[in-house]
């Protein structure tokens, strides 16, 4: 049975793993064949500089990238909301314009992105990578049709494990994000917390993985 690492910043190549790695601007998808990757221009690094979108056109529709993101709004750390806000629109358009998930970081501001979420009506599937909010933050992005990609933070965080606990098995993920926590170990854990066995919790991680990606 596969693990899925939705979302991370290391290159995993155990047979049993299959992961989205976040490209960095700096690296060419050819580089990384047989690997799933994700492009974006990350809230913390955005800059004036036109070559951000530049790389991104480049290379957003080669074949191995699956994802947009990571992207979104961080309201401590990087610039100006507004200016955030702005460059997470536009992958919003190329999330919509190439068909492809949107992997969203998002610091104190998840009311914002879930109001966009319901402005723009996007078409494609929009993923909380990290979640760490409340179970009422989560209600709410449920209904607004949001995945959820959960990190270590749901052994030792208990608002982000209670989040997970109360979390509709077809909506979620499991990652590592820029740790070096053992994804076969935090599924273990993941499954123990749902109280199910490990074999059915990877099969609907899978399945959530092939439904949003298509593949």
């Amino acid at each position: 049975m596969i693990y899925i690492d939705f979302h991370t910043h290391q290159i995993n190549k155990e047979a049993d793993v299959k992961s989205i790695y976040n490209l960095p601007l700096t690296e060419k998808p050819a580089d990384f064949s047989e690997q799933h990757l994700s492009i974006g221009i990350h809230p913390w690094y955005i800059n004036d500089n036109n070559n951000q979108f530049s790389t991104i056109k480049l290379n957003i529709n080669h074949p191995n990238v699956k994802a947009i993101g990571e992207c979104g709004l961080d309201k401590l750390k990087g610039p100006d909301l507004a200016i955030q806000t702005e460059v997470f629109k536009q992958h919003i358009r190329w999330s919509e314009e190439f068909e492809k998930p949107l992997i969203i970081h998002c610091v104190k501001a998840y009311s914002e992105i879930i109001k966009l979420r319901k402005d723009l009506k996007p078409k494609q599937t929009w993923i909380f990578h990290g979640f760490n909010s409340s179970v009422e933050t989560l209600n709410q992005a449920i209904k607004t049709g949001f995945y959820f990609s959960f990190g270590p933070a749901i052994l030792n965080h208990p608002k982000t494990r209670k989040s997970f606990i109360n979390s509709p098995i077809n909506r979620i993920f499991l990652e590592t994000d820029d740790t070096d926590f053992n994804i076969k170990e935090l599924y273990k854990k993941a499954a123990d917390l749902k109280e199910t066995g490990i074999d059915e919790f990877q099969e609907k991680i899978r399945d959530n993985f092939n439904l949003i990606l298509k593949i």
